[in-house]
């Protein structure tokens, strides 16, 4: 019979755990516990062979408690929601027996159980090949893992949630990247300046609506950079040909970006991101549509009128 501990912070996936691996004939949960502090009494006051551990936990972490446990014998297994390289280096650098995520079916999570009882090793299948990448291409700086362990198990998840945040605004950042190199070809080439030229046919008009540009422009890249950088060249051909101010017309490009930001898919998903609602950001988005359409029909009203009525409101520029 393998007798086995189960800690975990979060006392429903605790219960279920302990129903699923208890449910097996050859497996019997010995003790349960909430943290990792309690992970190590636990451990000390039963005779268990296996200790399969969250690794975050209040008062002591998962790592932290695996490190002791193993002093006294017993094999570990570590659990975690998260399969980030932060938490596997972690883990594995510990000497833990088994690192799988919480993710795995009932029957995956026994036989990891048997496996290890039997002096063998396991790793969720999602983080395999990179473990393998790391072996093959060499760990890299032998002291990376010394320095990792200096760190306090919450800066372990800021640099965990760093390398997430890099990972979820991949897209946006290229995104940025290709704007901005198309705005560079399109203003070094020329094009820009012809765009800019032709649009001014549209004479008094397009002043009104010179803020819709960097409008769209923002609600597409997510950037109000990118966008002027996009159309703050056409905005100035233009308004030259038009006889209109400039700098009026390159700050309502701007202008015309900041309402946009709202309703662009990089803002969209940072806001659920942060009140997480991941999966909603067509409910913001519908929310905040029209208050957007709103402000920018308010800011088309406002340059218009700084061209002409209001010019003495306008910005100067020497």
């Amino acid at each position: 019979m393998i007798r086995i501990l189960l800690a975990d912070d979060q006392s429903l996936l605790l219960s279920a755990l302990a129903t699923i691996l208890g449910a097996e004939d050859d497996i019997t949960v010995a003790a349960t516990a909430v943290d990792g502090a309690e992970a190590v009494e636990k451990a000390r006051a039963h005779r268990i062979d296996i200790a399969v551990l969250d690794i975050r936990m209040p008062v002591l972490d998962g790592i932290a408690a695996a490190r002791a446990i193993m002093e006294m014998g017993p094999r570990v297994i570590m659990l975690t929601t998260f399969d980030d390289d932060v938490l596997i280096h972690s883990a594995i650098d510990a000497g833990v027996h088994g690192f799988l995520l919480k993710s795995a079916e009932p029957d995956v999570l026994a036989g990891a159980v048997r496996a290890v009882a039997h002096g063998e090793s396991v790793l969720a299948p999602a983080v395999t090949g990179r473990v393998m990448q790391w072996v093959r291409g060499g760990v890299g700086d032998p002291d990376a893992g010394k320095r990792l362990e200096e760190l306090t198990a919450r800066e372990r998840d800021v640099l965990a949630e760093i390398g997430r945040c890099f990972a979820r605004m991949r897209w946006s950042a290229l995104t940025i990247v290709i704007v901005l190199s198309l705005a560079y070809v399109m203003n070094f080439s020329g094009q820009t300046v012809a765009m800019g030229t032709w649009v001014a046919g549209l004479g008094a008009a397009f002043v009104f609506l010179s803020p819709v540009l960097g409008w769209l422009g923002t609600a597409v890249t997510g950037s109000d950079t990118s966008a002027n950088a996009l159309f703050s060249t056409l905005q100035q051909t233009a308004a030259t040909n038009i006889g209109a101010d400039p700098a009026l017309l390159v700050a309502a490009n701007t202008s015309g970006g900041v309402v946009g930001k709202m309703i662009s898919p990089q803002s969209l998903a940072i806001a659920a991101t942060a009140v997480q609602m991941e999966g909603k950001e067509s409910e913001i988005f519908k929310k905040v549509v029209g208050w957007s359409f709103g402000f920018l029909i308010a800011v088309c009203v406002i340059v218009f009128l700084q061209s002409n009525v209001l010019s003495a409101l306008a910005p100067v520029v020497p």
